[in-house]
């Protein structure tokens, strides 16, 4: 069935909105997530949308619908970023270990397409009505031959631009004295609103904001989880049961919504006009 057709003013011309301009002004909570990125610029937030839409079909050539776990192996087998479990405030949790990130060792591409895949995961595992996530920067073991500022900054660029307000809190553990030289160079990259939500704190100190039967031992907590990844193709015999993080039984398709299915607001993004 189409969509309904809405029209829109711009200055004295009453302009007549595209099949899936109507799709997206349906959807509320995005809607909300732009205007609360952009300070209620409804200019500024109607173009970061509609060029979302735009974004998601030509990604890299094939668009955000044709990235699958195949197309980022690598990234997923070094275990440097994935979602676990739930904070204190309902957050979805994500993990971040720099430790594990070397400039040069993936194509610049394939750490690009995880990235997107890492934020469509989460996106989909949102407990509502929470609607942001946790992160968890995982510090311990940085050296300077972690730092990739290029990637930082398309990381921000991304996240700010597609995934708006999507970050309730960013928990930097155990932070060595190099850390702050790389924070000088991000920082500035930040919107001063984002900045206000990055704790720096003592691995001892994440039990206040994570629950410690949902943290994994690793970081201080009870949870026996540690981060695997065994390929598709490898998931049999002793490795037949074995689930990647995005299909885990803490998450499930029941139970996170009021209708009982996974929430993905970014669905009328892939409306074909």
């Amino acid at each position: 069935a189409e969509a309904p057709k809405h029209s829109c003013q711009k200055g004295r011309e009453r302009v007549v909105l595209t099949q899936l301009e109507s799709v997206m002004i349906l959807n509320e909570r995005l809607l909300l997530r732009y205007l609360r990125q952009y300070r209620f610029d409804c200019k500024a937030a109607l173009i970061a949308y509609l060029e979302t839409a735009e974004w998601r079909k030509t990604f890299q050539g094939i668009g955000v619908a044709g990235i699958d776990e195949r197309s980022v192996y690598n990234e997923l087998a070094k275990r440097k970023a994935y979602f676990y479990k739930y904070d204190r405030q309902d957050r979805i949790v994500l993990y971040v270990h720099p430790r594990y990130h070397f400039p040069g060792e993936t194509s610049p591409e394939e750490m690009q397409r995880y990235l997107i895949f890492v934020c469509e995961k989460g996106a989909r595992m949102l407990r509502l009505p929470a609607e942001q996530s946790c992160i968890v920067y995982d510090m311990e073991g940085l050296s300077y031959s972690n730092f990739d500022f290029g990637f930082m900054k398309f990381l921000i660029a991304t996240v700010m631009k597609h995934y708006p307000d999507g970050m309730g809190q960013c928990l930097v553990v155990d932070a060595p004295w190099i850390t702050w030289a790389g924070w000088k160079v991000v920082q500035p990259w930040l919107p001063q609103e984002e900045q206000k939500k990055i704790l720096f704190i003592r691995r001892d100190e994440l039990p206040q904001y994570i629950d410690p039967k949902n943290l994994a031992c690793v970081m201080g907590g009870e949870d026996p989880f540690e981060a695997t990844y065994i390929r598709p193709e490898d998931r049999v015999g002793d490795n037949a049961q074995w689930k990647p993080w995005w299909e885990m039984d803490w998450f499930t398709r029941t139970g996170y919504t009021k209708e009982g299915e996974v929430y993905d607001e970014y669905s009328c993004l892939e409306f074909k006009s």
